[in-house]
């Protein structure tokens, strides 16, 4: 198995809480950041390499990556300020080996213990997948996506609000599972599109794509993970996880 790790972004829409630090190196309770907290999962399973693809702040990044013994690669995202992710992705698949499942995984998720093992064994089956986390509700936007009886992928969108119309999709989580069989299709693809433009996800050729690129969905439990882009959806993290008492003043 390996790992990308997307950590180039500035966080834009957090910018009081990331003009002086990384979005995942934001604190969770005293002794740990997102990001430290995922690479200190990742260090229990067996994995051949871990790619981080930095960019603002990669200083940072790379002196909590120096505390790991993981088998990691650095890539520097030179225009992370103009891309979306779509760079970032093509970067890191220039030096995977297409022989292994990979896992993309952006930086500043919180995963339980359990949603990550949950992650790790259905990746192992090398199939190409789209992790959710529940139903999407009112107070979300993004990646949905809908899916068969067999959880077969039927369609992915990007949408801006909630409509009642998308009130059966599920809620993407920013983690996804390509298979050995659509590697070399996939990175085609991010090729060709990352040519276009960089301002898009690269979750943008999958949905233009899905006739060729077969993929399933897997849910989490949505009270085992959780991810972010607006300050207070942080503040309510912090407030909301009972379990690790953290004063935020000391951040």
């Amino acid at each position: 198995m390996q790992i990308i790790i997307l950590a180039a972004g500035e966080g834009k829409r957090m910018s009081s809480l990331t003009k002086g630090n990384h979005k995942s190196l934001l604190p969770i309770n005293a002794n740990e950041t997102f990001f430290s907290r995922l690479l200190h999962q990742l260090n229990e399973y067996e994995i051949s390499k871990v790619i981080i693809v930095t960019g603002h702040k990669s200083e940072s990044i790379c002196s909590v990556l120096s505390q790991f013994q993981l088998n990691f690669e650095e890539v520097h995202n030179n225009r992370y300020k103009e891309d979306t992710n779509i760079l970032s992705v093509k970067l890191a698949f220039a030096k995977i080996n297409k022989n292994e499942p990979v896992i993309i995984i952006e930086s500043d998720i919180y995963l339980s213990d359990i949603a990550l093992k949950h992650i790790y064994f259905e990746s192992k089956k090398n199939n190409s997948i789209w992790f959710t986390r529940g139903k999407f509700n009112k107070k979300q936007y993004g990646g949905i996506l809908k899916s068969n009886i067999q959880n077969k992928v039927q369609e992915i969108k990007l949408v801006d609000k909630y409509l009642e119309k998308y009130s059966n999709y599920y809620k993407l989580l920013g983690i996804t599972t390509i298979g050995t069989s659509q590697i070399e299709k996939f990175s085609k693809l991010i090729d060709l599109y990352s040519k276009k433009t960089i301002k898009q996800y690269y979750l943008v050729p999958w949905i233009e794509n899905l006739d060729i690129l077969p993929s399933f969905k897997v849910d989490l439990d949505n009270n085992l993970v959780y991810s972010f882009n607006r300050e207070q959806e942080y503040y309510d993290f912090i407030k909301n996880n009972k379990s690790k008492k953290y004063n935020l003043e000391d951040r």
